[in-house]
């Protein structure tokens, strides 16, 4: 039976280092508030933030890899409740200088090192997970996929518009409202929830990829779509799951809507807080959208469709 300390002899390293579990959507599609939701759990280890996996595939076999890696590192420096952060650079930095060791087995490392530097440690790991947004989705699923073939993968889908409203939202918030959004960039937010969402609805069949949507586990009903994601990992689903944390610490998480402690109820419309241009533009540009998809094939069926086949299909799963 695998446990936290049983070891991969050939490379040091505990047997759940090689379980990777990879968290998939839009930028501001809520994949930090899954992030943070499944955390705490002693059978997973969670990176507290994205590790740059669509960039760092670039860069896997060559010498400048483990440079790379510290360089985008978001965890590097950071301070959180349960993490010794000091350990943690301290062995990063050691770890940048392993030119050997190419993308599957750095982050490996870097998930054992993450387990080193937590002083209150889950006694009973079974694997770890990072998570990752936007990027090019068929390059990065299948990168993932190719490092790790027995790893499991769960999509995060939210209706593309809101996507879009939260997104321009988060854009005015870091501009603090000085500098008005160009056209052609709310255009790039209004294709790319579309092109996340057809990539990820292929895989709609495949066993070891796991679909939730934002919807869900926002509305009346987050613990129904919290237990099969447990399922999905065959861990035990307790209430520790409806808590944001970061290594098993109680935190105020930051995601697409408003800093949260626990699952919360979403009442914002993709429209508030846009001004009237904006909100115009992404109404044409969406429009726009779909009617290309519809002249290339793509039979996209209506967001709320898509919502009732991917709670069918967990229901199916867990029975």
């Amino acid at each position: 039976m695998t446990t936290a300390n049983s070891k991969d002899l050939k490379n040091n390293l505990p047997d759940w280092t090689r379980n990777a579990v990879f968290l998939y959507g839009p930028k501001k599609g809520g994949t930090t508030l899954v992030q943070n939701l499944i955390d705490g759990t002693p059978y997973l280890l969670m990176f507290p933030s994205e590790v740059k996996f669509k960039w760092l595939i670039d860069y896997d076999n060559t010498e400048n890899l483990a440079i790379k890696y510290l360089e985008l590192s978001r965890v590097r420096g950071k301070k959180w409740p349960n993490f010794n952060t000091k350990l943690y650079n301290d062995n990063l930095n050691r770890l940048s200088n392993e030119k050997r060791l190419d993308l599957k087995a750095l982050l490996r490392h870097d998930a054992y090192n993450l387990y080193l530097s937590v002083a209150d440690k889950p006694d009973m790991l079974k694997m770890w997970g990072m998570k990752e947004v936007g990027g090019r989705p068929d390059s990065v699923i299948e990168a993932f996929r190719q490092r790790f073939p027995a790893g499991k993968m769960i999509f995060i889908l939210r209706r593309p518009i809101d996507v879009t409203g939260s997104k321009i939202r988060s854009v005015y918030k870091k501009r603090k409202g000085s500098k008005k959004l160009k056209f052609h960039e709310i255009k790039q937010y209004v294709n790319q929830p579309y092109d996340i969402l057809l990539n990820q609805l292929i895989y709609l069949n495949d066993p070891n990829i796991h679909f939730v949507t934002y919807e869900h586990l926002t509305g009346p009903n987050p613990s129904e779509a919290l237990s099969s994601i447990c399922d999905f990992l065959n861990v035990p689903y307790n209430q520790t799951f409806e808590k944001t944390t970061i290594f098993g610490e109680p935190i105020v998480a930051s995601t697409s809507t408003e800093p949260v402690k626990y699952i919360f109820k979403n009442k914002k419309k993709w429209s508030d807080g846009l001004k009237w241009k904006d909100r115009l533009a992404v109404i044409y540009y969406s429009s726009k959208t779909q009617r290309k998809l519809k002249k290339k094939g793509h039979n996209l069926k209506s967001y709320d469709d898509i919502l009732q086949i991917i709670i069918s299909r967990n229901k199916k799963d867990k029975r």
